[in-house]
Parts: structure tokens; C-alpha cells; sequence
């Protein structure tokens, strides 16, 4: 979609996979995105007290407004974190947590051994300790996975 003649939309994984966007931007390879951190927080320690604020596991400690106002009113910080990657920080958004929602009941811990379940940042790691198998896809993909199997949980 062209918005104007100096801008152009592009679907989610048109440009890049959700795993690969990050490094793209950081090369060059992609101008601007709206992408979530919790994906990138392995490729800079920084990052993952971002993601523990935008992508807890078991919801955040701090309400949506807070985070929310911090990402937006301090724009220096995060500026400092992306800098060694390339990248410029425009600003900052976060999202309420998501509930856990699985196509196959979950009664106790164990059934979670071998459910494959779509999720990144923090909550990845969680979910392996715990036996499933994570994969990452975007949020656009979600019901497609579900449909195929791709996906029990997300």
C-alpha cells in the first residue's frame, strides 16, 4: 500500500521474517518498523528489561499506562540502548499481556511437555523449561498456525 509518495506500507514477513527484521533495520536493509522487542532480546542484553516490561510472561508489574508513558517520555534511554545497533528509536508503545490461549486443554504442568506454542522474549524461555516447543511468528500468522497445527498455543 502506498500511503504517499515518500512512504510505503508492507504486509507483516514481506520484507523480512519476524526473526530477521531486527537485523535488517539494523543493516539498513529495512528504513522503519513497528516491531516488538521481545523478539530481539537475545541480540543485546539491554534489551531484555524492555522485554520483561512489554513481554512478562504472566503479565507486567507495572500497568499498561506506566510502561507505556516511560517508552514514550524517555526516549533518550531506549536511545542509548538501540545505538550500538544502528538503529533510531522513534518511540514506544507496549501492549496489555495476552492471555494464554491453547487448542489443547491444560490441566497441570506436564501437559505442556511437546505443546508447541507460538511466543518470544521472555516468555520463550519459559515455555522451553517447561518442554514445548516455541516458534516465532508474527501475530498475523496466528490463526493460519492455529488452523494447521503449526500452532497448539499462543
Amino acid at each position: 500500500m502506498v500511503v504517499d509518495s515518500k512512504l510505503r506500507l508492507y504486509p507483516v514477513n514481506e520484507l523480512a521474517p519476524l526473526t530477521e527484521v531486527f537485523d535488517n533495520l539494523s543493516r539498513g536493509a529495512i528504513q522503519m518498523v513497528a516491531h516488538t522487542i521481545d523478539v530481539d532480546a537475545g541480540k543485546n542484553p539491554a534489551y531484555l528489561g524492555v522485554a520483561y516490561w512489554t513481554g512478562n510472561p504472566f503479565g507486567n508489574d507495572m500497568s499498561f499506562e506506566l510502561i507505556h508513558k516511560y517508552l514514550t517520555d524517555h526516549p533518550k534511554i531506549v536511545q542509548e540502548m538501540v545505538n550500538r545497533d544502528n538503529i533510531y528509536y522513534l518511540g514506544g508503545y507496549s501492549i496489555p499481556s495476552e492471555a494464554f490461549q491453547s487448542t489443547v486443554p491444560i490441566n497441570s504442568i506436564e501437559d505442556y511437555e511437546g505443546l508447541k506454542v507460538r511466543t518470544a522474549g521472555l516468555s520463550e524461555k519459559l515455555h522451553v523449561k517447561l518442554g514445548c516447543a516455541v516458534t516465532r511468528i508474527s501475530s498475523a500468522e496466528i490463526y493460519t498456525a492455529l488452523q494447521l497445527g503449526t500452532i497448539d498455543a499462543f
